[in-house]
């Protein structure tokens, strides 16, 4: 799972798959948090809430 404690090695391992898979590999980037405002690191381009404001913005989406 991509996520905040995945290591160098990891991301450069499941990359590998991605491109033997023919899926784009996956970009690191700073994103602003939806919720907050603050910069954090997005590992996708649909990752666009920070782990701090994920669990309120889950149970909100729940209800």
């Amino acid at each position: 799972m991509v996520g905040p404690n995945m290591k160098k090695l990891e991301l450069k391992e499941i990359n590998y798959m991605r491109k033997l898979a023919g899926m784009q590999k996956i970009k690191i980037k700073k994103r602003e948090c939806l919720s907050c405002g603050k910069m954090f690191k997005s590992y996708d381009v649909g990752h666009r809430i920070c782990d701090k404001c994920r669990p309120t913005w889950q149970t909100i989406a729940n209800h």
